[in-house]
């Protein structure tokens, strides 16, 4: 146990420490002090010299003197704090810089110590210990020491309530500090400072972030955190989803004569606004000061330095709505509103489809969340959305009839209301005529429980009005609109409704009649009805009479019955009258004397739409006897592929290839005559039991069954090469199996490898096949052709090369790839000698190759070293402008290299990944040298797209944003910029976990706002691509704070291209689905 210290043991250690005594016994001195300090306390006459000493130990060179003295010195706080605080008060002056300077030290261990320091010391000194923090360590230069001064504020706030009012000026500065870690830090501290602080505090702390202009994704983050202490979770109104009132119908074209008064439709994304971020206010000058704002943007006319800021106060506006402007603040967020409507309204009528899509989204929003509280700005409002529904602009048309939509669905009824709608249905342009139709459908479902009110106000005599009208549109699909309204009045009025179709003619009453919106209509249970506006022809109406399709099917399923001729020499016995299951597959046809291999297809001929209507009948080729005996041209793999995927007997033909699907397509409903290439009967490796029983023959010399007919082949053992014309090995069969010895002796061509002895035995004699005739080809007389040439034959000149490579390696012969001692070193020296020379960048074409069939064969071994040379070489190679080669064989070899390059990067793609950023940069520098028409363009591209894949996404990105940041203006510099956009472009697509960080993003915004103003068009487009793709990647709101100064021509060009990937997509999905 140590003993209690003395005056004498500290002015001893006083001593040692001034000395140039050894660390060890410094060290050892001020252990045993620390012990005495954790054990006993100190004695009154002790306690200044020792923080002397002990403030000496902490400041010494050598790390381990500063570890025990700087450790004794936190006990000796520690035991002070509990013994005699005033003694701390009086050395604090003189120990707090110490403490301060070790809150920015390297080591973490001694961060905390000089923590927990300063957590003693400001319990008994707070005003010291706060000053030296906040005007020490707060603004110093150390990052360490700021992000533990970040600490220690946050953890007295949470245990001594310490009040942090005097430190916001300095986090905000943290804020936008120059390193990363303290702006993180920073943010974390303020959002815990404010979480639970009151909502006065919370404002404040919105203004202060505006003053000291903290970057804009830094204040979003702030603000979404500090949602206020007294509003409710935002809930989005739910809006109502009308069910279908009509069986859904295909999408039957329509015509001539309807599509000529109709205006094409143009998709949109969603009928839905946007969702956007809630934002929350604190208090009720908070919101008054938001507003008071936003009617400066919209004093005057749109121009172009107000149009972003009143699209801007729009989204807000929405983003109030999501957050808690709406519970805490509903009377007053309205009359604000209400005050703000003629601005709104000139944000509706703007020509920029983007602001003006906010400006809908923002009423809609409104209707959503205050339905019948919104009925002052109701008249102002129709008016307005009634006219825009006429513009021309597509978009803006479909966004006013959602939004009007909307209004009528929420709104409370009026007279005025259905005046509005009653004016729309008299327009002159189509376009409000076609959506009054629907508001008016709107309208009937909301005053069907409350029909009085409309009676008594006058609005049901209007509602006729409109209905009349739209019945009797000169537009054909206005009149299909109000076919459906009309069925939805007639539920609520019934004998109104009766008495309009009264006054209807009898072709209108009869389409009305056949309307799917009709609850009686007879077309409703046939699932589908008349398509409107095509008169009753008898191609829209139905008939009693027998089609002429039904005649043909009758009429073919009589020939089934009958006998056909004989077709000789065909892959198939007779015509078969049906579709099998498989058209690809001739096979499975030709057995049509078993049923229960084919598949016919089901009769349609009560089927309506497109696959119902008549088809032409088929004309038959006529039969040329010439062509009976087929040569063999179906090719010399078809045996071969039979023999690997023919089924069982007993599986149906439907499995007998993968393609059985295809055959099965409604436009064909019989099968022509074949006269092209399909395998011909001696092709079948095996005969079919089947098959042989129908030709009265019983040959039983195979266990698995062919789908096609014909006399037996002789297998080939797997190391025998057939004759060099598949046609002539196909036409010189005989009825005699052969045996190993008459293989033997087939004549071998000179060039062939030797013949490889077949594994199977068979018999040592030949023994003949008794073969009988074909009944239906029996008394055919037709003599059989004669070819003395193989015409269309296909030369079968490497199909066995692997099975002689198998032989070679079965007989004892060196496999390929594998080299004796001597060759090995010799290619280890042509390895060596190609590294060397693509150094020196003196290899060329011929070398090259040589090099890639080292690689490719693996004929020499490859070292880490090796493999970084080569690579750097390459690339050094490749990016240099080779000025003393020939121009005409500059490109030559430079495809050579990136072969190499893509060669490695097949056989050692791990060992590419250090080199993926030197390796894009080589590929930029060597695009900057070409014109996109060079073929050598192409190859850059698609190497780069492979090396994207690999590397890492913050380095890569890093390092591309540097080089094309100092591209030059000039020809050079623009093919650079050109590639390297397109590769950071699909760097952000192709590497889905990438997330940018906010500097990065920074980065890439500066890079692409400077390229969207470069004279090339091929550089402004790759720019556009890099901020669609960012746009997907990081979201709306942070993307559009990062290019809030670009001009308003790329920026709608962007708005474009982000929505046409977003529609792509959407498209995509239920495709893929």
């Amino acid at each position: 146990m140590a003993e209690k210290l003395n005056e004498n043991q500290v002015s001893d250690l006083i001593a040692l420490l001034r000395t140039d005594a050894s660390v060890d016994a410094k060290v050892q001195q001020v252990t045993n002090i620390k012990s005495s300090i954790k054990q006993h306390n100190v004695p009154d006459a002790c306690i200044v010299p020792l923080f002397e000493a002990l403030r000496i130990a902490s400041s010494a060179q050598h790390a381990v003197l500063v570890n025990a003295g700087f450790t004794a010195l936190n006990h000796l706080l520690t035991r002070l704090s509990l013994q005699e605080p005033k003694y701390l008060v009086k050395e604090a002056a003189r120990t707090l810089p110490l403490i301060i300077d070790k809150l920015g030290d390297q080591k973490e261990k001694f961060r905390q110590l000089a923590l927990q320091s300063l957590v003693t010391l400001y319990k008994v000194n707070p005003v010291e210990v706060e000053r030296s923090v906040r005007n020490t360590a707060m603004v110093g230069k150390n990052p360490r020491a700021k992000e533990a001064s970040l600490q220690w504020l946050l953890q007295m706030h949470q245990e001594s309530g310490l009040q942090f009012r005097t430190y916001v000026p300095t986090l905000m500065e943290l804020l936008e500090d120059a390193d990363g870690m303290v702006r993180d830090a920073a943010k974390t501290t303020v959002i815990e400072l404010f979480r639970n602080a009151p909502n006065a505090a919370k404002s404040d702390l919105k203004r202060q972030l505006k003053n000291f202009k903290v970057r804009p994704a830094i204040e979003a983050a702030i603000v979404k955190e500090l949602v206020p202490t007294s509003s409710a979770p935002p809930s989005q109104p739910d809006t109502p989803v009308e069910p279908p009132s009509g069986p859904i119908r295909p999408n039957l074209a329509a015509s001539v004569s309807s599509l000529s008064s109709e205006r094409p439709i143009t998709p949109m994304l969603d009928n839905r606004a946007e969702q956007v971020e809630p934002l929350y206010v604190n208090t009720q000058r908070e919101l008054d000061e938001i507003f008071k704002e936003m009617h400066i943007h919209f004093e005057g006319k749109e121009t172009e330095q107000n149009w972003l800021k009143r699209e801007e106060s729009m989204t807000k506006l929405r983003r109030l709505i999501a957050g808690n402007a709406v519970t805490d603040f509903q009377e007053s967020f309205l009359a604000s509103l209400r005050g703000l409507l003629d601005g709104i309204i000139k944000t509706i009528n703007s020509l920029r489809t983007s602001l003006s899509k906010e400006g809908c989204s923002l009423v809609q929003d409104i209707a959503k969340t205050y339905g019948p509280g919104m009925d002052p700005m109701v008249e102002l409002l129709m008016q307005t959305f009634i006219k825009l529904s006429a513009a021309t602009k597509k978009i803006s048309s479909q966004l006013a009839n959602i939004t009007v939509d909307t209004i009528i669905s929420r709104a409370t009824y009026n007279s005025r209301l259905m005046q509005h709608i009653l004016g729309a249905c008299q327009d002159k342009n189509v376009q409000p005529r076609l959506y009054a139709t629907g508001w008016l459908k709107t309208l009937l479902n909301k005053v069907a429980h409350h029909k009085n009110h409309v009676e008594h106000s006058g609005g049901l005599d209007m509602i006729e009005k409109c209905i009349k009208k739209g019945l009797a549109d000169a537009n054909p699909g206005v009149r299909e609109k109000m076919r459906a309204t009309y069925w939805a009045f007639a539920g609520i009025w019934p004998a109104r409704a009766e008495a309009i179709m009264d006054s209807l003619d009898a072709t209108a009453q009869k389409l009305l009649r056949n309307d799917p919106n009709n609850p009686n209509s007879p077309r409703r249970t046939e699932g589908g009805g008349v398509r409107p506006g095509l008169g009753l022809s008898k191609s829209t109406m139905g008939s009693s009479k027998p089609s002429l399709r039904e005649a043909m099917l009758a009429q073919k399923k009589a020939m089934v019955s009958k006998n056909l001729p004989a077709r000789p020499g065909s892959a198939m016995a007779h015509i078969s009258p049906v579709r099998t299951a498989s058209s690809s597959s001739t096979a499975s046809a030709a057995s049509n004397a078993t049923a229960s291999t084919v598949r016919t297809r089901p009769d349609m001929s009560s089927a309506r739409g497109i696959s119902g209507a008549p088809v032409r009948p088929v004309r038959r080729r006529p039969e040329r006897p010439e062509l009976a005996p087929r040569p063999a041209t179906a090719g010399p793999y078809s045996a071969r592929n039979q023999e690997q995927s023919s089924p069982p007997e007993n599986i149906r033909s439907k499995a007998v290839t993968p393609k059985s699907t295809l055959g099965a397509s409604p436009k064909r409903t019989a099968t022509k005559p074949r006269l092209g290439h399909a395998a011909t009967a001696s092709e079948g490796s095996i005969p079919t039991p089947s098959k042989l029983a129908a030709a009265k023959a019983a040959v039983t010399s195979s266990p698995r069954a062919s789908p096609r007919s014909g006399p037996a082949k002789p297998r080939l053992a797997p190391g025998i090469l057939p004759s060099s014309s598949p046609s002539k090995g196909n036409e010189d069969l005989t009825l005699v199996v052969p045996t190993l010895a008459s293989l033997k002796d087939i004549p071998k061509e000179p060039t062939l490898m030797p013949i490889v002895q077949a594994e199977e035995s068979t018999p040592s004699t030949p023994q003949p096949l008794k073969v009988y005739e074909d009944p239906f080809t029996g008394d055919d007389s037709t003599p059989k052709a004669t070819f003395t040439g193989s015409v269309l034959e296909d030369k079968p000149v490497n199909e066995d090369a692997a099975n002689l490579q198998r032989a070679e390696t079965e007989n004892g012969a060196t496999p390929e790839g594998t080299f004796g001692p001597e060759k090995a070193k010799q290619n280890a020296r042509l390895l060596d000698s190609g590294i060397a020379k693509v150094k020196a960048q003196s290899l060329d074409v011929h070398g090259f190759r040589k090099l890639q069939g080292i690689i490719r064969d693996n004929k020499a071994p490859f070292t880490d070293d090796k493999f970084d040379a080569i690579i750097k070489g390459l690339f050094e190679y490749l990016e240099s402008p080779l000025t003393e080669m020939a121009p005409e064989k500059v490109q030559d070899v430079k495809a050579q290299i990136m072969a190499t390059i893509k060669l490695l990067l097949k056989k050692m793609r791990e060992n590419f990944q250090p080199h993926v950023s030197r390796g894009l940069e080589s590929l930029l520098r060597t695009r900057s040298c070409y014109d996109g028409r060079a073929h050598i363009v192409s190859g850059l591209e698609l190497l780069a797209d492979e090396l994207v894949t690999l590397g890492d996404a913050s380095e890569l990105t890093l390092v591309l944003s540097r080089l094309l940041e100092a591209a030059e203006p000039d020809l050079q510099g623009t093919r650079m910029l050109s590639m390297g956009l397109h590769v950071l472009a699909t760097l952000i697509d192709t590497r889905t976990t990438f997330e940018p960080t906010d500097s990065e993003l920074t980065t890439l915004s500066s890079l692409a706002s400077k390229c969207l103003e470069s004279l090339e068009s091929g550089v402004r487009m790759d720019a556009v691509q890099l901020c669609v793709a960012l746009h997907a990647r990081v979201g709306e709101a942070r993307f559009w704070e990062n290019l809030k100064n670009v001009k308003e021509d790329p920026k709608s060009l962007i708005t474009y291209y982000i929505v046409k990937r977003q529609r792509e997509k959407e498209a995509s999905g239920p495709a893929a689905a």
